[in-house]
């Protein structure tokens, strides 16, 4: 039984593991070179002050409107003379018919600044149908010690997974009852995630495998930072209650099992009293 119980859970760690590694996997590529070519027009037209030049891959927006966008957007990037792109997201979407695209950069330029980009094209429209730029330097120059934090939060998160591995250990190792039930719940983690930006601020929660890290997050396009907290809810409930556990197991394998047959016993035997000397001679 005990062989079988440590084949369950260990297939259940590897199918954890392959489906963590996977969906992590889904996620992986953000950089495909959406829409790179008409944003490095854009920032070349800007950088050289060429309304014409950018005007001419957006012609679905209205001409005078563009313009003093335009214009709003060379004073933000005044005194830059180059700059470098990183793709941030993208998002393809289809809707009554019609596809969109969208592509996300940050642009960090020579001069200091770090600013966004948001390009749009849409099926059946010629050239970008949707364009928007701002600058979030102040923003990414208030997270800069968010690096530094997650340092600390890391080794925090480590000593979390250690104990999350201990627990786990413990109750392989440990006789009780449901060991699976409990193996699957020291596995599992409760998290609490604060966000705070733009948007105001909100909170959610969630549940984690054990290894998931405490962390604080910034993302510059959004402008928001997001505290996910991680606590070992599974393993801490195991904590104080494997001793009890033991005891429960203990109980029931003593309740299950059946009493020792009783020794036989032979019976007392009297022996008969012998006739005294009168009765013989009488009997003569």
């Amino acid at each position: 039984m005990t062989k079988t119980i440590r084949k369950s859970i260990l297939c259940l760690l590897t199918l954890t593991l392959m489906a963590t590694l996977l969906f992590t996997g889904c996620d992986a590529l953000i950089d495909n070179g959406m829409h790179r070519t008409e944003c490095e027009t854009y920032l070349n037209a800007m950088l050289a002050g060429d309304f014409e030049a950018a005007h001419a891959i957006t012609p679905a927006i209205n001409e005078d409107q563009h313009r003093a966008y335009f214009e709003e957007c060379c004073q933000i990037i005044e005194g830059a003379t180059s700059y470098t792109l990183t793709q941030t997201g993208w998002k393809s979407n289809y809707s009554d018919g019609v596809g969109t695209q969208i592509a996300a950069y940050q642009i960090n330029t020579d001069n200091g600044l770090i600013c966004m980009i948001a390009l749009q094209t849409t099926d059946g429209v010629e050239g970008i149908s949707y364009l928007n730029f701002w600058n979030v330097t102040d923003f990414a120059e208030s997270v800069k010690s968010v690096d530094t934090v997650n340092i600390v939060l890391s080794i925090v998160s480590l000593a979390v997974i250690a104990f999350n591995v201990w627990m786990l250990v413990d109750c392989i190792k440990r006789k009780m009852n449901r060991k699976v039930w409990m193996v699957i719940l020291t596995l599992l983690t409760f998290n609490l995630a604060f966000v705070s930006g733009n948007g105001g601020f909100n909170t959610s929660f969630g549940v984690d495998l054990f290894w998931a890290f405490t962390s604080l997050k910034a993302s510059i396009p959004d402008e928001t930072v997001t505290l996910k907290i991680v606590i070992p809810l599974g393993a801490l409930l195991y904590f104080f209650q494997r001793k009890q556990l033991t005891a429960q197991y203990e109980k029931s394998q003593k309740e299950n099992t059946p009493d020792p047959i009783a020794p036989l016993t032979v019976t007392d035997y009297t022996k008969p009293e012998e006739p005294s000397n009168e009765e013989s001679n009488t009997n003569e």
